[in-house]
C-alpha cells in the first residue's frame, strides 16, 4: 500500500490509520485494493479447500473502511475464481487488529508465569 501511497504524494509513515484516506487518494486506494484481493485469492482458494475455516479475517493498520472493502473485494473475486468450491468461508475485518501487536506485548508476562517451562515440557532420556 505504501508504494501506490507515495506515488500519490502522501506520507505513510505519518498516516494516522484510524482515519480514512483522504478522497483525493481514492484512485490510488482502490488500484491497491484490486491487486491486493488479486493476490489473496491463490491463497485463499488453497486455505478454503485444505483446512476449511469457518471465517478469514484481514487485518492491519489501515483504517477500517479499506480493511471492510478488501475483504468484501476478495471475497467476491473468490467466488468467481473458484466457483466449484463447496465451502467458501466468509472474509471479514479482525475487529482487534489495530491492536494486535499491543496485546500480544501485554500478554507475554503473564503467559510466562501461567505456562510450562520449557524445561518441564521437553522431557530428555536420560542415561
Amino acid at each position: 500500500m505504501s508504494s501506490y501511497l507515495e506515488t500519490a504524494g502522501l506520507d505513510p509513515a505519518g498516516m494516522d490509520p484510524t482515519q480514512p484516506f483522504p478522497a483525493a487518494f481514492k484512485p490510488h486506494v482502490a488500484a491497491w485494493l484490486d491487486d491486493a484481493s488479486d493476490a489473496l485469492v491463490p491463497a485463499l482458494t488453497a486455505v478454503n479447500c485444505l483446512v476449511n475455516p469457518a471465517i478469514v479475517l484481514v487485518g492491519g493498520r489501515l483504517p477500517d473502511d479499506i480493511l471492510d472493502q478488501l475483504a468484501t473485494d476478495t471475497y467476491r473475486k473468490l467466488r468467481t475464481a473458484a466457483p466449484n468450491i463447496p465451502i467458501i468461508a466468509p472474509i471479514a475485518r479482525a475487529s482487534l487488529s489495530r491492536d494486535s501487536p499491543a496485546i500480544g506485548a501485554a500478554i507475554l508476562p503473564f503467559l510466562d508465569r501461567i505456562l510450562p517451562s520449557d524445561g518441564i515440557l521437553i522431557k530428555t532420556q536420560s542415561a
